[in-house]
């Protein structure tokens, strides 16, 4: 899924900004347009409980910006995580934000939520575990601020 950062314009000049998931762009302008027509709310970027409801009368034009792929063979979580066992577990090692590694850790698939686990030793395996369990709902922000923590991890390695 793709993540990305939907800022309103409004005829009086306010901007509101929200993170949103999408397979494809196209999925997400149609996405957008729904939410728009029906009333729905969106979450503010980065800020927890709080909405924003956007008029489409005030509305001046909608900016779209490509942020994260996460299953992105080349460059996301996913292809952190095909490298091999060494250098993974030097990543993990390297990466003292616990929490951060457990929102990523929670939001994979199982065989990849494994693969992550088996590097870690046994002692932050079960900081890590006791991390996921303790996890609420993680917001869509949280989850691309804990993606890009890790990866700019790898990055330096």
């Amino acid at each position: 899924m793709n993540i990305y950062r939907v800022t309103f314009h409004g005829a009086n000049g306010e901007t509101f900004k929200t993170l949103l998931q999408e397979k494809t762009f196209e999925e997400l302008k149609i996405k957008v347009g729904t939410m728009l027509n029906e009333g729905n709310c969106f979450d503010v970027e980065g800020k927890g409980n709080r909405h924003f409801y956007v008029n489409p009368k005030n509305l001046v034009f909608v900016e779209y910006e490509f942020l994260l792929d996460s299953r992105d063979t080349r460059n996301g979580i996913k292809a952190l995580i095909s490298q091999d066992k060494e250098y993974l577990q030097e990543v993990v090692n390297r990466l003292h934000a616990n929490s951060a590694l457990a929102i990523v850790i929670a939001h994979l698939e199982k065989h990849e939520k494994e693969k992550v686990l088996d590097v870690l030793s046994p002692e932050r395996k079960l900081l890590i575990e006791k991390e996921i369990n303790n996890l609420w709902e993680v917001s869509l922000s949280e989850l691309y601020n804990a993606q890009e923590v890790v990866l700019e991890t790898a990055s330096t390695i």
